[in-house]
């Protein structure tokens, strides 16, 4: 058999194609080009095709006679992703890979579409609904981001419809590798380690990925400014009552995992699941990092604290038999273990 990965050489598709190589199926890794992670996912065996989403003909030739394909290619909001990106890779790009699909895989199996749980979220204002969020929560996204994977699900769901694809789309929260917990760089360590957070907030435009800089991001950025000395040191945002956010987070080789299930499972046909791992809170996790990291931590307080956003995967369990159990303190951990240097070199 052979599957197609789109955004192969990223968090999750390295993995999914890893496991599936390891199954002893080829898999074909479409990768943009010169994209760093290709050495790397070669190494598998994975049969390494560069292009664009947005480039029909390079689409097309990537899907020629794939048995299945998992979609996970996209512009991402941690990646800085603009609103014009967001539109012409994730809508167009995705209507691309299910047009081949639909022109050059005739004997297809399944298609897995990556989506988000960025479809239920309106604001950093609003709170959901109800915790955990489920499937049938309100889908009502306040970014482009969200709208773009919004749009995604819908035309899964038409050509399923009219063309007879069968598709399954994944609700991913947030997914890191276990080196990023303890870099300052990256996307996670911009959320904590002082320094790298003021940059990153500095630099950020007028209109940005999660919607437009204002008195929330100007307060926070003075906050830094006041607290950035030059040395290692890590921060977590409080409300004034003291209390931090729950958040969901797994781990890339888990969800990876998690996508292979639901892209087999014939009960998965034509649904959509959440996938997460398990809460934390925001507050005790940065804590745990600085006292491992043996880093001096400050409290910040928030006038307006994000409110908690954590998911329901209980469809995942019960459908094909998903369990997500490593827990962010286990990745931290992990990290720790295998980076004598405190994995600060990115990763390997």
């Amino acid at each position: 058999m052979t599957t197609l990965v789109t955004g192969a050489a990223g968090r999750i598709g390295y993995h999914v194609a890893r496991l599936l190589r390891e199954r002893g199926e080829h898999v074909r890794g479409f990768v943009l080009p010169g994209d760093p992670g290709s050495p790397r996912l070669a190494a598998t065996g994975t049969e390494i095709v560069e292009g664009r989403l947005e480039d029909r003909a390079s689409v097309d030739g990537a899907v020629n006679g794939v048995d299945t394909v998992v979609h996970l290619g996209a512009a991402l909001t941690s990646r800085g992703g603009t609103d014009n990106e967001f539109f012409d890779v994730n809508i167009k790009g995705t209507f691309n890979v299910l047009m081949a699909t639909r022109d050059h895989a005739p004997g297809i199996r399944r298609v897995v579409f990556a989506s988000s749980d960025a479809v239920y979220f309106e604001s950093s204002k609003v709170p959901p609904d109800h915790l955990p969020i489920d499937e049938d929560h309100p889908r009502r996204p306040g970014t482009i981001y969200g709208a773009a994977k919004l749009a995604g699900e819908e035309m899964c769901r038409t050509f399923q419809r009219a063309y007879g694809i069968p598709a399954t789309s994944l609700r991913f929260s947030f997914v890191s590798e276990p080196w990023e917990w303890i870099d300052p760089r990256s996307v996670y360590g911009r959320r904590m380690f002082v320094h790298e957070a003021f940059k990153a907030l500095a630099a950020l435009p007028e209109y940005h990925s999660l919607g437009r800089r204002g008195e929330i991001e100007e307060q926070k950025l003075e906050a830094l400014r006041q607290l950035d000395d030059g040395t290692d040191q890590l921060f977590v945002e409080v409300s004034p009552d003291g209390t931090s956010p729950t958040y969901s987070q797994a781990d890339a080789r888990d969800i990876a995992a998690a996508v292979i299930s639901l892209r087999d499972s014939p009960a998965a046909a034509g649904e959509t699941f959440n996938l997460a791992g398990p809460t934390y809170v925001d507050r005790d996790l940065i804590a745990y990092i600085a006292r491992r990291l043996g880093l001096r931590l400050t409290e910040i307080t928030a006038p307006v604290m994000h409110p908690s956003w954590y998911l329901d995967t209980s469809k995942a369990e019960r459908l094909a038999g998903v369990r997500i159990t490593r827990s962010a303190f286990d990745i931290v951990d992990e990290a720790l273990s295998n980076r004598p240097d405190l994995g600060r070199s990115g990763p390997p």
